[in-house]
């Protein structure tokens, strides 16, 4: 039916900023809502032909001319502080009979899964109630349960393979497994336990070519990591690839210092990078997958990561990490964003 076009239903949204541009990606997302986006309208000084590719009408005249009200879906997507221009268009769209208006607030930032909605229509106003599943101490009951067991089986399962890959890296004369320092929950340290990828001298290696090669140090610089490593070794690179390096950190989930879904474990260098969401990584123990690794893993640029980690501690909820371990086998098995 969409591609017939029997669903979809000519649509403008008001608005040419942040909130608009991300309604227009949201809804083109979900096709099925039959919103087919055929104009912006700009009432700002400066308008562009076109926004993402859409036509950009400037001018009401324009607007009133090109679209039917009664068929029309108007979505009503304006900045938090443009609350006067946004009761504005409300009036508008009804005084011209529009039968189909949308409005999208800004709630960017807002923990919304799982919130309860209420209304005080006296006042016109609206009740979010947020709901903060990981403060409540049966959640965290169940999350610890789930993390026991859940590790407990998997390496149970997987013992003789843990044994041969631990055979396989400390070929080499080095330590099989290692514990590089990353950053907890209320901020506690603690050694995160991987398969040894790397050569013995990996951070001799690693200070030689950041000095020497002006692109790598850039790459570092931005997200921490290096697509071509020269630090990797043979077994390292294949291990990395399925993500097999991080099977040990099942006994960082027994002692209780991760979890097996959670934020990305960081270096303390990297809390300053979250910002305002620091405080949001802090209140749960870092997992050994998460939102940003079935999301593209390494491919997603940093300020997205920090995005996903923040968005998981304020929706968190158990159906939500039983689907992304789902995903995560998916992932791996397609070992997309791995390197």
């Amino acid at each position: 039916m969409n591609r017939l076009g029997l669903w979809q239903k000519q649509t403008i949204i008001i608005g040419t900023g942040k909130n608009a541009r991300d309604a227009y990606a949201a809804l083109q997302s979900e096709e099925v809502l039959g919103f087919a986006i055929c104009a912006f309208f700009s009432s700002g000084k400066q308008c562009e032909e076109t926004l993402l590719g859409i036509p950009v009408i400037c001018e009401e005249e324009q607007l009133w001319q090109q679209c039917d009200p009664e068929s029309t879906q108007f979505i009503v997507a304006l900045e938090f502080d443009e609350h006067d221009l946004r009761d504005g268009w409300l009036k508008k769209l009804s005084k011209h009979h529009c039968r189909s208006v949308s409005v999208i607030p800004t709630l960017r930032g807002v923990p919304l899964y799982g919130t309860d909605m209420s209304f005080i229509f006296s006042h016109e106003v609206m009740i979010l109630r947020v709901s903060n599943n990981l403060a409540k101490r049966t959640s965290r009951i169940l999350k610890r349960t789930f993390d026991i067991i859940g590790a407990s089986s998997i390496i149970i399962l997987f013992s003789p393979l843990l044994a041969v890959l631990a055979y396989l890296v400390s070929k080499d004369g080095g330590n099989a497994i290692y514990g590089h320092e990353r950053i907890g929950r209320d901020g506690k340290k603690f050694k995160c336990l991987k398969f040894r990828s790397m050569v013995m001298n990996s951070q001799e290696v690693l200070q030689k070519l950041l000095e020497n090669d002006p692109e790598a140090r850039a790459e570092w610089d931005k997200d921490f990591k290096l697509k071509n490593d020269p630090r990797i070794t043979r077994v390292g690179h294949f291990i990395r690839k399925t993500s097999l390096d991080e099977l040990p950190q099942l006994f960082n989930v027994l002692k209780g210092e991760m979890s097996l879904v959670g934020p990305r474990p960081i270096i303390e260098a990297e809390l300053e990078r979250y910002a305002g969401d620091v405080d949001y990584y802090l209140m749960a123990k870092p997992g050994m997958t998460g939102l940003w690794q079935v999301s593209g893993r390494n491919d997603v640029d940093y300020d997205t990561r920090v995005y996903f980690d923040a968005w998981y501690v304020k929706n968190w909820s158990m159906w939500n990490d039983i689907a992304i371990l789902f995903k995560t086998i998916n992932v791996v098995l397609k070992r997309d964003g791995a390197y």
